[in-house]
């Protein structure tokens, strides 16, 4: 067993996750401070989110969080693109797990016209700070299993990226179906997992389930 496996072993036998975690994010708070400092002073009319929530969803490095979901707003954008006309104003989207908007804040400026545009997340706290500073997008807090407050056949598009590699293969049934029920017919469900490529972050049981 390597050794970062064998410590990730380590720590959850002993339940340490939550100090080794912690201590993790002062690290890289730490070691990110002034080049942060110094991006948040570059793109002054952005706001981000408290520190602890970008290191939760993503890493701590402002820069990398702007420019990749702006970068994967537009990738999301030109894939739909393909297979449904966007610049229908009555279009409904759905960011289905969307954390503290890393993406969807993105979309409003990457399409360049208005549509309805949605996301939602379990976590509360996401939700009241991305209400409180992001007005360009409608958002909802859900629970952890569905259904969703959302009326059936209510959007024209759902995309959760990497939701499901969170999920039991319970929850995966459950929450495919409640996307289909919220889906219009015809309607685009685009969802991604994590897959082959982070196998190797897996501990030797996990692996073994995974094969």
């Amino acid at each position: 067993m390597g050794l970062k496996k064998y410590f990730g072993s380590f720590v959850r036998k002993f339940q340490l996750s939550g100090i080794v975690d912690k201590l993790r994010f002062f690290f890289y708070y730490s070691q990110n401070y002034i080049a942060n400092n110094r991006f948040k002073n570059e793109v002054a009319q952005f706001k981000f989110p408290p520190p602890y929530f970008i290191y939760e969803t993503y890493s701590l490095n402002y820069q990398n969080y702007y420019k990749d979901g702006y970068q994967t707003a537009r990738e999301i954008v030109t894939l739909l693109s393909a297979y449904k006309d966007l610049s229908k104003t009555s279009i409904s989207l759905l960011d289905w797990g969307c954390g503290p908007a890393r993406i969807v804040r993105h979309l409003p400026e990457v399409l360049g016209y208005d549509i309805e545009i949605y996301g939602c997340d379990y976590n509360s706290k996401y939700i009241k700070w991305c209400s409180k500073h992001i007005h360009s997008v409608n958002f909802f807090t859900n629970n952890l299993h569905p259904p969703t407050s959302f009326v059936s056949g209510y959007f024209d598009i759902i995309y959760g990226l990497s939701i499901i590699t969170h999920l039991s293969a319970a929850s995966h049934s459950d929450w495919v179906k409640e996307l289909w029920r919220i889906l219009k017919p015809g309607g685009i469900l685009l969802i991604t997992s994590q897959g082959d490529a982070f196998k190797e972050k897996l501990l030797p049981q996990e692996e073994m389930l995974f094969n």
